[in-house]
């Protein structure tokens, strides 16, 4: 789409103070700042590698195959580029996920509590970019772009970032961005990054399709996940469309918290005397479990008002998840040794399924050498052949295997630096 060169008539009418979005000349500025660099392969390579590591175990057993998987690219999506090495390195990541108005950028401002750095929320689907959230000493809010370049960007650029710009420039900013990287003094726990990622619709509208794509793809990589879905849906969307399906799709048994947002439009929420126990939320909170999703905890929250309900803050109990979690955060060397773990555990497959194989191709051979009636043999012959035929496929995919291996421990210790 080209940058649109006319200037809108209504910038200043409208009172938009923001440079990028009032003025063509800065909103060109941001532009090139974002979009300037060259793709690293190196990066998009490595899924290739990942996916030839688990299709090559296709002639043996794996245990837990769908969550080995998940687990390994959870743990190289951390470090495909440096930024994003250098962010999450001994951190805990936490997903924010929803359909789209589900308030996801609001609730994250509220735990923010700082309006010098805020998310921005006049946004579509289509124009919204990963968000890492995280403590630090100064605010500083820097962008990966789709080349793996880090752009620095002040609270401006960041507002302007969102669906306004697109309707004044005629640029979507979305497709040129990775993710962007936001850090706060007055984020409330160390140790814990929040990935915001974009809404999707719920239905099967194409032009969203590779947004719903885009999520579902930033929150494998985390360690747990916090759901919005407003109060007045009342229900989680089934169907294969469906957050519900979404989620599962994500991990296996991959923790989520369940926070029921916008209660302080839901008067049947907002006034309950225990809004926790209310038949809505817990309607909802049915509707995930009953599907077989990991619920560990369900919130009411308003952001409108932090400390409702009285006396048990809702905004307290989600910083308390967070503080509970950034226990749990990782380093360098777990990461590495949770990829060696994986690549073991597939290792010892491999071993288990020859292994088996072979005893019974000297079972059968013996049988062959013993046979007492001789008719017997032919059918021992052919059985031979067809268990040789498998040992021999195995072998063969156990060479790709630790070919893909080495590749990948190759690329592991270059993003490390070691």
């Amino acid at each position: 789409m080209a940058f649109s060169t006319e200037r809108r008539k209504d910038d200043t009418r409208k009172g938009n103070r923001n440079p990028y979005l009032a003025d063509q000349a800065n909103g060109l500025s941001l532009v090139a700042n974002i979009v300037s660099g060259d793709k690293d392969l190196r990066a998009i390579q490595i899924d290739d590698i990942v996916d030839l590591i688990f299709s090559s175990c296709g002639h043996i057993r794996v245990t837990d195959e769908i969550q080995l998987s998940a687990q390994l690219k959870r743990l190289t999506e951390r470090l495909k580029t440096p930024m994003r090495y250098k962010v999450l390195n001994g951190k805990s990541v936490i997903g924010v996920g929803g359909t789209f108005s589900a308030g996801k950028s609001s609730f994250l401002n509220s735990l923010l509590n700082d309006k010098s750095v805020l998310l921005p929320v006049a946004q579509t689907p289509s124009t919204s970019v990963s968000t890492y959230i995280m403590s630090g000493r100064d605010e500083n809010i820097t962008a990966c772009n789709s080349f793996g370049r880090e752009v620095k960007l002040n609270a401006e650029a960041l507002q302007a970032i969102s669906h306004d710009f697109r309707e004044k420039h005629g640029l979507n900013l979305a497709l040129y961005l990775d993710f962007v990287a936001v850090q706060s003094a007055a984020f409330p726990v160390n140790n814990v990054v929040l990935l915001d990622t974009p809404g999707f619709d719920n239905g099967v509208d194409i032009k969203n399709l590779g947004d719903k794509t885009r999520s579902q793809q930033a929150l494998k990589s985390v360690d747990r996940l916090i759901w919005l879905v407003p109060a007045r849906n009342a229900t989680a969307s089934a169907g294969e469309n469906g957050e519900i399906n979404f989620i599962k799709n994500l991990s296996k048994d991959l923790e989520v918290l369940l926070v029921i947002s916008k209660c302080d439009v839901q008067r049947e929420v907002y006034t309950a005397a225990d809004p926790q126990n209310n038949y809505i939320v817990q309607k909802i909170r049915n509707d995930f479990v009953d599907n077989g999703i990991n619920i560990c905890g369900v919130i009411p929250y308003s952001t409108v008002d932090t400390d409702w309900p009285n006396g048990n803050s809702c905004k307290k109990q989600v910083i308390d998840f967070l503080q509970r979690t950034s226990r749990t955060s990782r380093t360098v060397s777990d990461i590495k040794g949770e990829i060696n773990g994986i690549i073991n555990s597939l290792r010892n497959d491999f071993y288990s399924s020859s292994n088996e194989l072979e005893k019974q191709l000297n079972t059968i051979a013996s049988q062959i050498d013993s046979a007492p009636n001789p008719l017997d043999i032919p059918s021992l012959i052919r059985l031979h052949g067809v268990l040789g035929s498998q040992f021999a496929n195995i072998k063969f995919d156990k060479e790709i295997f630790e070919n893909s291996v080495t590749k990948l421990n190759k690329w592991v210790s270059e993003r490390l630096g070691a």
